[in-house]
């Protein structure tokens, strides 16, 4: 008779796999399901393992020009015009994964990330001893699932880990642990970030938190508008009140609140 050869159960998932992950991604980021729909694919896409870039091992940024714009809110905005030169910032929130980059390289044990959180004696060998925690810890304050999804937003971490965060991402694009990347909202692609890097890398640019200003600027937009996609604001816009979710959902899950730098 002929021969027959028969794959295993384990190479037809292997696969499959990357087919269920990219289509779970584009249903994430479409606009036609529910708040709900959506935060479901999300938390499914995190333990698929989540294959979009700036997720899980990689960063992706967006650039915000430099100039004049509408700062505060509508009894007392200002015409802001200190921001000088371009920058960037994460085209998404820090996520989880991200975040514990840099708790398994020992982050919250190595002295030099944590200069400003050990002047404010809350940090030593042993850790991270925050003003409301009990004893030091080396990794965030856990809230359980889904909050600790690997594509969900980092939570249960202060401005100083944040800042240590940052300091350890720069010490990392330097020598290329990771690879940083560019969005470009025009056509929405997807861009090596080769000429970035290099400036981080002789030290003329580096990975910070963003000054409020700079923040404000970036969610806003340059319109003046009420928020970064416009004036209004419905569940399928974020992940607030009104979607009755009450806890975080995967980064990029509610794309009708994309702003024109490419920001969610």
């Amino acid at each position: 008779g002929l021969n027959r050869v028969e794959r295993t159960d384990f190479e037809l998932g292997r696969e499959l796999l990357p087919r269920v992950q990219n289509r779970l991604a584009q249903l994430l980021e479409g606009s036609h399901l529910t708040p709900r729909e959506r935060a479901e694919a999300g938390n499914t896409l995190a333990k698929l393992g989540d294959p979009r870039a700036g997720v899980t091992n990689d960063f992706l940024f967006c650039e915000i020009p430099a100039g004049v714009f509408q700062m505060g809110d509508e009894d007392s905005q200002i015409k802001y015009d200190k921001i000088k030169s371009n920058y960037f910032i994460s085209r998404y929130p820090i996520t989880n994964a991200q975040f514990d980059l840099f708790v398994k390289a020992d982050g919250y044990k190595t002295e030099k990330y944590w200069g400003a959180a050990r002047q404010a004696g809350y940090w030593s060998a042993d850790g991270f001893k925050g003003r409301y925690d009990n004893q030091a810890r080396t990794a965030p304050v856990v809230y359980g699932t889904p909050f600790n999804l690997s594509n969900h937003p980092a939570v249960g971490v202060s401005w100083y880990e944040s800042l240590a965060f940052t300091r350890w991402l720069t010490e990392q694009l330097r020598v290329a642990n990771y690879q940083l990347q560019i969005y470009n909202p025009d056509n929405k692609s997807i861009q090596a970030g080769d000429h970035l890097q290099s400036l981080i890398a002789n030290r003329k640019l580096e990975i910070r938190l963003p000054t409020e200003a700079e923040w404000e600027k970036a969610a806003r937009g340059e319109k003046g508008l009420r928020y970064p996609w416009g004036d209004e604001i419905t569940p399928n816009h974020a992940n607030y009140s009104d979607t009755h979710l009450n806890v975080t959902s995967a980064v990029g899950a509610f794309p009708l609140g994309v702003n024109d730098f490419g920001l969610l």
